[in-house]
């Protein structure tokens, strides 16, 4: 986030600027920090989509980053991919309505929410010793716009009317 501009969701709606609270403990605790995915939305992909396989879940500890511009998220896929602390799994582009290259995670299917999500492993010293090292975590990088026309949709709304649509098609 520092190194390509972005934000992140901000406690009772807004956005906050990394470099801005990064040095702040206390300015952080307005992030709103992801939640972990769902008990009973991981089991239902586990039946759904994975055979069973519950290693398959990869988004069980995510967060979102916000982008002004294309740009920015673009290069902080790039940062990312270069960073030796971390290893890119999975990168899921639903930016592009049909996605190159088969189409599965192409944003027409997932009516019209775009985002990139990449799924990344840390690999430092650190997570080595808290025996993290192998867990898979999701970021989601999503658009200012959309992201503003999201927020606080949770459970409601635009948000629910997804869910609904994402239900009746059984992904």
């Amino acid at each position: 986030a520092l190194l390509s501009g972005g934000w992140f969701p901000r406690i009772g709606g807004g956005f906050v600027h990394w470099k801005t609270v990064r040095a702040n403990p206390r300015a952080q605790r307005e992030i709103m920090w992801g939640e972990l995915k769902d008990r009973g939305r991981a089991i239902d992909k586990v039946l759904r989509f994975y055979d069973g396989d519950v290693s398959k879940v990869l988004d069980i500890c995510r967060q979102t980053i916000v982008f002004d511009n294309i740009e920015d998220l673009s290069h902080c896929v790039a940062v990312m991919r270069q960073d030796k602390e971390v290893q890119v799994v999975r990168v899921k582009n639903r930016m592009d309505p049909e996605e190159q290259g088969g189409g599965e995670h192409a944003s027409k299917v997932y009516a019209g929410y775009r985002d990139v999500a990449l799924n990344l492993k840390f690999k430092t010293e650190e997570a080595e010793g808290l025996g993290i090292d192998g867990h898979v975590c999701e970021v989601r990088l999503v658009y200012k716009k959309l992201a503003k026309m999201l927020q606080g949709q949770r459970g409601q709304g635009r948000h629910q009317r997804y869910i609904e649509y994402r239900n009746s098609r059984g992904s």
